[in-house]
């Protein structure tokens, strides 16, 4: 009777183990799908970042021009009065210092006031303000040299549907391009959640001109890591620089990227985000674990 006892104990523990395997195999697939979603969702967050950072950069930029600051920084585009979509009023408190014999010394503040913005028909949604703090150091012997920093902050402003929160250092030189430093800066979403990063994003402008605020080609490197607005901590990587082409559509003189690769990693699970072969189409594509997905810029 022992025998057939033991024979029917072996099978059950057999089965349980088996069981087991099969659960804890089932619980890993649960879990890197979980991850690879999560990673998915961190290269969608993360092109939503590149595209924030470059349109404050550019909408700074612009209003500087419109104020007649043509010196230092660039803006995408060409000067004419397509600047902003949401024609917004501009608050103006910069000050000249002309006391130095060797260069100009202009700074103060800019506000750019989207609350009464003049939209027109236009699809783009713009409200609250942007406040950029500047100091531009031009040499007066040679004003194509100059040296300039700036902090961007923000009051409920929005872009569509996202809203902007937190501190862009924005920093450039002659013959260097424009490096912007994000420190914690958030996205916060119509559904309450948020996305914050931080890191440094390195625009190179070719300009028009001399003295011309505006730029005829772009392209942007860095790095930056953060967490997305499902709580998941990632690291980003511009593994090719990112090329922006302007002009793509005709009736605008803004640049959209066009190709350039990025790549995330959220939970150990790497995802790309490809923006092209350099074609006006605003497509790119997003690659986790082999599966490749399309979309659309805003």
């Amino acid at each position: 009777m022992k025998k057939p006892l033991n024979f029917v104990r072996i099978v059950g523990l057999v089965a349980l183990i088996v069981a087991l395997v099969f659960a804890c195999h089932e619980d890993q697939n649960l879990l890197l799908n979980q991850k690879v979603k999560q990673s998915a969702q961190a290269a969608v967050d993360n092109s939503q970042m590149i595209a924030t950072a470059q349109d404050v950069v550019n909408v700074t930029a612009s209003a500087f021009a419109n104020q007649g600051i043509t010196f230092g920084r660039v803006a995408d585009g060409h000067d004419d009065d397509d600047e902003f979509e949401c024609k917004p009023s501009i608050i103006n408190n910069i000050k000249i210092d002309r006391s130095h014999p060797d260069s100009l010394i202009i700074s103060g503040t800019i506000t750019i006031d989207f609350d009464s913005a003049i939209c027109g028909d236009s699809a783009e949604v713009r409200k609250g303000k942007i406040i950029d703090s500047l100091m531009l150091v031009i040499v007066i012997k040679d004003k194509s040299v100059f040296k300039s920093f700036e902090k961007i902050t923000f009051q409920n402003y929005w872009k569509d549907s996202v809203n902007v929160n937190g501190i862009i250092s924005v920093s450039a030189a002659t013959g260097s391009p424009t490096v912007v430093k994000v420190n914690g800066t958030k996205i916060k979403y119509h559904d309450g959640s948020s996305s914050s990063w931080s890191g440094d994003l390195v625009f190179t402008y070719q300009r028009s001109g001399v003295g011309n605020t505006y730029s005829s080609t772009m392209t942007l490197t860095g790095s930056w890591s953060g967490t997305t607005r499902s709580g998941t901590n990632f690291t980003a990587n511009i593994t090719k620089e990112i090329d922006f082409k302007a002009g793509c559509f005709g009736h605008r003189h803004k640049f959209i990227p066009v190709s350039g690769t990025v790549v995330i990693t959220a939970n150990g699970v790497v995802s790309t985000i490809d923006y092209g072969d350099g074609t006006c189409d605003r497509i790119y594509t997003i690659t986790t674990a082999g599966a490749t997905t399309e979309h659309h810029l805003g």
